[in-house]
């Protein structure tokens, strides 16, 4: 088998065979390929839970304030996908309740418990983390919240005290 050594190659584009130019580089030496990643593909969502509250059994876990985000928005504890796509979400709150937990929707449907918080025995007055991180696949205009399972007071603080959180951001 022989081999092909190219020591110097001087050109602007690189094509596959259909023409379709794949890559391109300038007089600089900078690449610029045809498939970059771009604001579609850099959808995310980051924040915390700014403000305790008890939404009551079924209630959605409002009081969030963004950090970050592109492409995917919040009103409410709702927040809404705008592009296709297998996401990674996850989210970490700190309760105060008997027994308790959250559950994921997604668009309105109940999926299941994503996380689940019980003090010592004794102890209703302890507070707990409560969350987890799941991957699933939503369609354009998807929403997706959390609800508690029963009456729990979730706690909420500004940027530098909270310590719940939420995140989601597409994968693939």
């Amino acid at each position: 088998m022989s081999k092909l050594v190219v020591t110097n190659i001087e050109t602007q584009n690189i094509k596959f065979d259909s023409d379709t130019t794949a890559m391109t580089i300038d007089g600089s030496g900078n690449s610029t390929f045809a498939k970059n990643i771009s604001q579609t593909d850099l959808q995310f969502w980051t924040g915390y839970h700014d403000a305790t509250e008890t939404p009551g059994a079924g209630g959605t876990l409002g009081n969030w304030s963004e950090s970050a985000n592109n492409g995917i928005t919040e009103s409410s504890g709702i927040w809404t996908v705008s592009v296709a796509g297998l996401y990674l979400f996850s989210i970490s709150v700190i309760g105060n309740s008997a027994n308790g937990g959250i559950y994921w929707h997604h668009n309105s449907t109940q999926k299941w418990r994503i996380g689940y918080g019980q003090p010592p025995s004794g102890d209703t007055s302890a507070w707990q983390t409560m969350g987890g991180t799941l991957l699933h696949q939503f369609a354009a205009n998807d929403t997706l919240k959390f609800t508690a399972q029963s009456a729990t007071s979730f706690y909420g603080d500004n940027a530098t005290s909270s310590v719940s959180s939420m995140f989601i951001f597409k994968v693939g």
